[in-house]
């Protein structure tokens, strides 16, 4: 059953970081369905998670030569699928692994297992640009897709959930905020008149700071940290349903290449995030239980909610009329 817009099920969706492949397979969902992600002989490779000897999960198993062997009675699938050892026997009988169709960019393993994928679609800028250092960060939270999206790229909540890490100011602070809507994506940038109090304000903003919020859909959220000698830091979010309440997240930390060793940058900004993060997972979650508690959603639109209604429709694989309009909110 299609739990989210045809858009979404035929795209091409991270279902683990390539980092993650050190010898053991990996097992994800992806829309409800088990795969196992492996190091074959030519890269990694996705087969859906079950031995078609007798349905054991192959993730249960191990990687030996390219190939993940079944825990159970030791038969080997290569990366394509094809059997290529059946313990015991003279030789492999034709069986196979059903593969799911895979590709390895941005240091992201993307799966499509749709009969009518969607073509690969690059990550936007920054992530594919050679001045930028890049750090993958695998998380996950329990919760709809939708409402994990939204909340990274909502800009009322942090002034009250994260004051000291983002800022806040004895009273609001007057923002100007522009809305520029492309076929393929959506995005506000917010004007700061007054320089914000927090840790990352402090970090990244020399004088001033303007913010970027982007959606590119189906399920790629960005923010930006924009600085008066150009970008500091980029944030490219990548959504994955698991399942309909259990959602990955892929995010890709991106920042102008400089002194400091990438790893260390990326360690850094991990460590910076994680505060805020385990704080948004937990009120995804108390969302969740809530929504189930009354029975399902009754969202109402807000008047900062800038960027809900184009979202939406991007999930759907609508294409948006190009338009700009202008805002004025107090964060």
């Amino acid at each position: 059953m299609i739990a989210y817009p045809k858009a979404i099920h035929d795209a091409w969706l991270p279902v683990c970081a390539v980092r993650e492949l050190r010898g053991k397979p990996q097992r994800r969902l992806l829309h409800g369905q088990p795969l196992v992600i492996f190091e074959g002989t030519t890269g990694p490779a996705v087969l859906r998670d079950r031995c078609p000897h007798r349905n054991v999960p192959l993730s249960n198993g191990w990687v030996e030569n390219g190939n993940v062997v079944c825990p159970y009675h030791g038969w080997a699938f290569s990366g394509d699928g094809t059997c290529t050892a059946i313990p015991g026997a003279d030789g492999p009988d034709g069986q196979c692994a059903e593969a799911v169709p895979c590709r390895v960019a941005n240091g992201l393993v993307f799966a499509n297992p749709s009969a009518t994928p969607r073509d690969f679609a690059p990550l936007p800028f920054p992530v594919n640009d050679d001045s930028f250092d890049h750090h993958v960060w695998p998380t996950r939270y329990r919760g709809s897709l939708i409402d994990g999206m939204e909340n990274l790229l909502d800009p009322a909540h942090p002034h009250l959930m994260h004051p000291r890490i983002v800022g806040r100011n004895p009273q609001r602070i007057r923002v100007e905020v522009l809305r520029q809507q492309f076929a393929d994506h959506v995005q506000c940038t917010y004007n700061e008149a007054e320089r914000r109090r927090g840790w990352l304000p402090a970090l990244l903003e020399g004088q001033r700071l303007n913010g970027v919020g982007l959606f590119h859909g189906p399920t790629t959220c960005q923010l930006g940290f924009i600085g008066k000698d150009g970008p500091k830091l980029f944030i490219t979010a990548v959504f994955s349903p698991q399942t309909v309440e259990d959602v990955q997240a892929f995010a890709i930390f991106s920042t102008p290449k400089g002194r400091l060793p990438a790893w260390l940058k990326g360690q850094a900004m991990v460590a910076f995030h994680r505060q805020i993060i385990g704080q948004d997972q937990a009120m995804i979650a108390a969302q969740l239980d809530n929504l189930r508690a009354f029975g399902g959603p009754k969202y109402t639109q807000g008047p900062i909610d800038f960027i809900k209604t184009p979202m939406l429709r991007l999930m759907q694989g609508d294409r948006l009329v190009p338009s700009e309009e202008r805002f004025t909110c107090w964060l």
